[in-house]
């Protein structure tokens, strides 16, 4: 049964959802593609862009897109990430370099030069190209043209620069808002990829850099305040407001819309529970890769975060006893919750990386052992990574050993018992 309203399709592959950005109010539309024109959009969860043709444009600025698979969709696209489809080709059969906003566009004309003249050399680009997913190079190129931007409306030259122009770039993100300071790192990672990709330093890692990003989560803070706004910490979800969702949603037979959204929502908050916020099974969970059995269900996960080169997909199975897009994941989270009562302390709130705080902290407190917390979060780092995802005054309850004791040793589970 679809969960969605009106017409509004799915980008292909894309989860069933609520599409909850078409009740936002529309931001202040960027000049785009024209009626006709041929592009490319790239969806995240899938890895992958999707080839289209711009339909009709409403007058809220949503480009109404045809897929060359037949499916439709209405998008904002300053909000999305597209390429011009006649301009990757002339690129891709000339090696001429279309504007230098495309990332991967001159990255390509970088690896050409160094290796030359060789029936291999196009093989080799493939290579280097393909070492990052398309999710990522997009979301790059994406971050990099909005430093360009910046760059050129200060009249300052945008590849290479130094520290001083990135700290002036901290605080235009600043007074544009919308981008809290905890969510910087991926822009300064842009531009240290991007430059030390095209041979040159990184420039956003120095001292001053450090000073900036703190600067402006103080002022954002002091901002927040001035105006009356309650600043809340983001906090770890309770093993046992997991369970009583998890309980609740074991007896409801859904008989309508509403329920049946309720329900999706208590799945995605178990399921993401469990895999430590991971958002291949949250929001991006497709249907065909969940399996349900008589003994417990299995979510077959096909991208993990840094694997995707891997073939192999990984499983996660839950027995019966056990008990990106990032704003559908906080509304889930936030409905599941809300409807059984379960609040967050006073100075906190539940967002999606509650879930992944809550699974760390129950793991730790239970007595799983750090390498099996790294395992089981996926992190790649070692343990100083993952401590501040720990709660240290949680006291270990039955609702943690339901859903974490089995990976726990059996020698600390009866010590606590006891």
């Amino acid at each position: 049964m679809p969960l969605t309203k009106g017409n509004h399709v799915s980008r292909p592959g894309a989860p069933v959802s609520l599409h909850l950005r078409e009740c936002r109010a529309p931001a202040a539309v960027k000049p785009g593609p024209s009626v006709g024109e041929r592009l490319e959009v790239c969806c995240p969860r899938d890895d992958a862009w999707y080839p289209g043709t711009v339909a009709d444009i409403s007058v809220t600025g949503r480009h109404h897109i045809e897929y060359d698979n037949g499916e439709e969709e209405r998008l904002l696209l300053s909000e999305e990430l597209t390429r011009n489809i006649e301009r990757q080709l002339a690129d891709d059969e000339s090696g001429d370099v279309v504007p230098v906003s495309d990332w991967t566009s001159a990255l390509r004309k970088r690896w050409r030069g160094e290796l030359g003249a060789s029936r291999f050399t196009e093989l080799a680009v493939q290579m280097q190209e393909q070492a990052l997913g398309a999710a990522t190079r997009g979301n790059y190129d994406l971050k990099a043209k909005g430093f360009r931007d910046v760059c050129e409306e200060e009249g300052r030259e945008w590849l290479p620069v130094a520290e001083d122009t990135v700290r002036l770039y901290i605080a235009a993100l600043l007074e544009k808002g919308g981008i809290q300071a905890m969510s910087m790192q991926p822009y300064l990672s842009a531009i240290n990829n991007y430059h030390e990709d095209m041979g040159v330093p990184g420039p956003a890692k120095g001292r001053g850099v450090s000073r900036a990003v703190k600067g402006m989560a103080r002022l954002q803070v002091a901002a927040a305040q001035e105006a009356g706004v309650t600043v809340t910490e983001r906090t770890w979800l309770l093993a046992k407001h997991v369970r009583t969702v998890h309980e609740a949603a074991l007896t409801l037979v859904p008989d309508s819309e509403e329920q049946l959204l309720w329900l999706r929502a208590c799945t995605f908050v178990v399921l993401s529970f469990l895999s430590f916020g991971r958002p291949d099974t949250g929001s991006s969970l497709q249907q065909e890769n969940v399996l349900t059995e008589y003994d417990g269900v299995t979510a077959v996960l096909t991208r993990k975060k840094g694997r995707n080169h891997v073939s192999k997909k990984r499983q996660l199975s839950i027995p019966c006893s056990a008990g990106s897009d990032t704003d559908l994941a906080n509304a889930w989270l936030r409905l599941a919750l809300s409807t059984v009562g379960c609040v967050p302390p006073e100075g906190g709130h539940f967002s999606a990386h509650s879930t992944r705080k809550g699974a760390t902290t129950c793991t730790r407190t239970v007595g799983v052992a750090m390498e099996k917390v790294c395992f089981l979060g996926e992190w790649s780092q070692l343990p100083s990574a993952v401590q501040a995802y720990i709660h240290p005054t949680a006291v270990p309850d039955q609702a943690m050993r339901s859903y974490f004791g089995w990976v726990a040793p059996q020698g600390v589970c009866a010590q606590e018992r006891r």
